[in-house]
């Protein structure tokens, strides 16, 4: 799911894309998969920045850089930095 979230994202399908990372971080988030978790709150930021909902972007993406410094490796905060950077948010 999360390849074809960042698909529709590129492609301007931004509501098609936040709805589906929206349901994968609800999935990820009580399982546990906090890397996947992290991944998906990410593009949901993203997309809320593209649709220029750029307040709740920055707010989402603060959370989800918190969720990111507990991991143990530092991807999520790389594609944190990556995403936010891409939508200048």
């Amino acid at each position: 799911m999360h390849i074809a979230a960042w698909a529709h994202l590129t492609a301007g399908r931004t509501e098609l894309a936040a709805g589906l990372s929206s349901a994968e971080a609800a999935r990820a988030a009580p399982a546990g998969e906090h890397l996947t978790e992290t991944a998906a709150r990410t593009l949901h930021d993203a997309a809320l920045a593209a649709m220029g909902r750029t307040r709740e972007a920055e707010e989402g993406f603060a959370t989800v850089a918190a969720l990111a410094s507990l991991l143990p490796c530092p991807v999520g905060r790389w594609r944190i930095q990556q995403a936010a950077g891409a939508v200048d948010v």
